[in-house]
């Protein structure tokens, strides 16, 4: 079924989810007050992906308070601001949608007393209310974690200084660095640069193979969901969303990681900027 017809479909039956997932991407957070006035406005619930920003601030509001959003999520992969090895962390402030997690993360059982549908004083005694998954936690991975978090903040001042190093030595070459709106502060998960109108999808894709060959890893963040396979098959097509697929063209992520040391980044630099010497010759 073509997705637009799917998407009339859905809104016939009412069923539409009133559900509006933002995502903080890179570790900067979106406008989330402009966004949660919409909400309020529009009825529909937010769920918050942070999982690139642990830390960020808007407006002097950690991340995760619950104020602009129902659910806030954040990941604690191996590449993240801090690691469990794997797995993340949902918050809410919300008491119903909290039990549900609750409950989901635990094949969908419960031991509250007062969600029991049989009474009983048996402190064994469990009912699965849901269908749920097994997303419990570990202990190794617990205490990792709780490792990780006295570190944030050393981790985070080393990224900052590894942003401002960059906007310094690159701001004089053909792209786009990185900003930051003053009222936001960034968690600096990801150092995404962007090649300025009039350079092709080749010269990004040459500059990679190029850092490449220096034993210098980049990434590009990301390519847009709707390109994939899977999303083809439900019927998007290319030039949809023309500015996604424009950014996904000439984006390209340079490493920043607490582990990076200054001669690391001198020598990043370097190459970055022979890589253009020779392109603009």
């Amino acid at each position: 079924m073509n997705w637009k017809k799917n998407l009339k479909l859905q809104k016939r039956k009412k069923k539409f989810p009133k559900i509006l997932v933002v995502v903080n991407f890179a570790g900067q957070p979106c406008d989330l007050d402009k966004i949660k006035s919409l909400s309020n406005k529009y009825k529909f619930k937010i769920i918050e992906d942070s999982s690139h920003a642990l830390g960020a601030k808007f407006k002097n509001q950690i991340l995760g308070n619950g104020k602009f959003s129902d659910i806030t999520v954040f990941s604690f992969h191996p590449v993240k601001i801090i690691t469990t090895l794997e797995g993340g962390m949902a918050l809410t402030n919300n008491q119903t949608i909290a039990k549900k997690i609750d409950m989901l993360r635990s094949h969908g059982i419960t031991r509250n007393k007062k969600s029991l549908i049989n009474k009983t004083t048996n402190k064994w005694y469990y009912e699965q209310k849901i269908l749920g998954f097994n997303y419990r936690m570990n202990d190794v991975e617990a205490a990792l974690g709780i490792s990780q978090l006295t570190k944030l903040n050393k981790f985070h001042k080393k990224r900052t200084l590894i942003k401002k190093f960059y906007d310094q030595e690159l701001k004089n070459l053909p792209v786009v660095l990185p900003k930051i709106d003053k009222f936001k502060i960034s968690s600096l998960h990801l150092y995404v640069i962007l090649f300025k109108d009039g350079y092709s999808v080749n010269t990004r894709n040459n500059f990679i193979k190029f850092l490449k060959k220096n034993n210098i890893e980049t990434n590009v963040h990301y390519i847009p969901i709707y390109l994939h396979p899977f999303y083809r098959n439900l019927g998007f097509k290319k030039k949809m969303f023309p500015n996604s697929e424009n950014y996904f063209k000439r984006a390209v992520s340079l490493p920043i990681h607490p582990l990076l040391k200054i001669k690391d980044l001198k020598f990043i630099v370097k190459i970055v900027k022979k890589f253009f010497k020779n392109e603009l010759k």
